[in-house]
């Protein structure tokens, strides 16, 4: 799954099917956020849209995805409360 397709599903779970460029552009960074906060905890994730070095698209696990979409989720929705992120 490419970082494009992982995003078509954070839109999904988000209920923004067509956000505007500005929130595009918002969520998609804080996809790329949630990857780095996931490696800081200890989880190994391709960060990027592409594979290092490469045009070649990188390759996110359906784990790997889910664990993006629920991240991100997160920080779009809860960063601003109280409520501390589920572990």
């Amino acid at each position: 799954m490419t970082f494009d397709e992982v995003y078509a599903l954070v839109k999904q779970d988000l209920g923004e099917l067509n956000p505007s460029e500005a929130r595009t552009t918002y969520i998609k960074h804080l996809m790329t956020a949630s990857i780095g906060y996931m490696e800081t905890e200890g989880a190994t994730l391709p960060h990027d849209s592409v594979v290092e070095g490469t045009t070649v698209p990188a390759n996110y696990t359906a784990d790997d995805a889910s664990l993006i979409i629920m991240y991100t989720h997160y920080l779009v929705t809860k960063r601003d409360t109280t409520e501390a992120m589920p572990r």
